[in-house]
């Protein structure tokens, strides 16, 4: 992140960056309550997802990322406290604690 993008605070997002803000509360908040249809009624109908950024299984259509996280909801669950927000352009950055 650029020195002059770390400077920007939330007063200074744009409409579209406040949105996108929001898109990833959302999404935090649906995993946070272990809701599948909720995680999957953000992603595009076309969109693709992998459990991990560390793996190499392939990426699922919405439907299948349902399947799966079920399967992770049902092993536990997740509590996220974020620290920090920073959003520049359609790009979001949370410093967080999982």
């Amino acid at each position: 992140m650029s020195r002059s993008a770390a400077a920007r605070t939330e007063k200074d997002w744009t409409a579209a960056e406040k949105a996108n803000v929001k898109v990833v509360n959302d999404f935090i908040k649906a995993l946070e309550s272990k809701s599948a249809d909720g995680l999957v009624g953000l992603m595009a109908p076309t969109g693709r997802a992998r459990m991990t950024a560390h793996s190499q299984e392939p990426a699922m259509s919405p439907e299948q990322f349902k399947g799966a996280i079920g399967k992770f909801f049902a092993a536990g669950g997740v509590q996220i406290k974020t620290h920090e927000t920073h959003a520049q352009g359609p790009l979001v950055f949370n410093l967080r604690t999982d």
